[in-house]
């Protein structure tokens, strides 16, 4: 009769590095670009599905950080000339509250009598 584990199975950048064939350090970088990992106090820890996740990261890299990173959005571009949009952003803001400006001080009033 086999016990059970007491705690579940895990792996560390460093074991996954040596399987994929890479270094430690690129390995840490791609786990935390992924975000395929928990962190325990300083120890880097991934559970299978961690591990899992990061393969799947993997094979969409390509597809779906690159988009994120590179600030592409699927939004329409804005209608219009460039006479209509230079003035649209040319235009100025609408009221908010304003600065207040500094007080100004009083003059300078000298206690001496004899000078005035």
């Amino acid at each position: 009769m086999t016990t059970p584990a007491l705690l579940p199975d895990y792996t560390t950048p460093a074991d996954l590095a040596a399987h994929f064939g890479v270094s430690e350090r690129v390995m840490r970088e791609k786990v935390r670009e992924f975000q395929t990992y928990t962190k325990i106090g300083r120890k880097v820890v991934l559970f299978p599905e961690h591990v899992e996740a990061f393969e799947e990261a993997l094979k969409c890299h390509s597809s779906s950080t690159a988009e994120a990173k590179s600030g592409t959005t699927g939004a329409p571009l804005p209608e219009g000339d460039y006479a209509a949009l230079q003035a649209q952003r040319t235009k100025k803001p609408q009221g908010g509250s304003r600065r207040k400006s500094k007080q100004t001080h009083g003059a300078v009033i000298s206690m001496d009598r004899g000078r005035t």
